[in-house]
């Protein structure tokens, strides 16, 4: 199934916190489609204005999400919008395997061990040790999203049979 939306709520009465627009995708995930979800994204980031400091976190995120889906699944569902507080939220669901999935888990371990303070150092000694595996790197994105969201990253495991859970990845990020 293939479900594709930019939606545009101009029409809706004019509500403090509503999502004036989002971006819903469900599908296989090429290049060419990530780049069209990056740029409808971005137009909903722009819908409010923030300081380029917040927009390029809120962009890194993106990115990591995307690559969440595209690189390690090849399909799934993407999810950029607005909550009801104003905060821009984020959501990757992608199958993965029983061995990925104890993959993800151990990086998700790692990746949330240093406190925030720590994280940017931790990054750094990870590429320089070249911890790298064939699945990615490491935990390298999963460490990019706490630090752009200051630590509002939830991920969950969602069993469908005995060899296959939905990855469920949501990013929250503050104005």
């Amino acid at each position: 199934m293939l479900d594709t939306s930019f939606q545009n709520h101009s029409h809706a009465p004019e509500q403090p916190g509503f999502p004036r627009q989002s971006v819903v995708y469900n599908g296989v995930l090429s290049e060419r489609q990530s780049e069209v979800l990056l740029g409808w994204s971005e137009q909903v980031l722009e819908g409010k204005q923030w300081p380029l400091q917040q927009h390029k976190r809120a962009m890194r995120c993106i990115i990591e999400l995307l690559q969440n889906v595209s690189k390690h699944s090849g399909k799934g569902r993407y999810e950029c919008g607005w909550d009801a507080s104003g905060c821009l939220v984020l959501r990757s669901v992608n199958a993965v395997s029983r061995t990925q999935r104890e993959h993800i888990e151990r990086a998700l371990l790692q990746a949330n061990l240093p406190d925030l303070d720590s994280l940017r150092e931790s990054r750094l000694d990870k590429l320089a040790e070249g911890e790298r595996t064939e699945h990615g790197g490491a935990g390298l994105g999963f460490m990019d999203l706490r630090a752009c969201s200051n630590d509002q990253v939830h991920s969950e495991f969602i069993t469908c049979g005995e060899e296959e859970s939905d990855f469920v990845l949501t990013v929250k990020i503050h104005p």
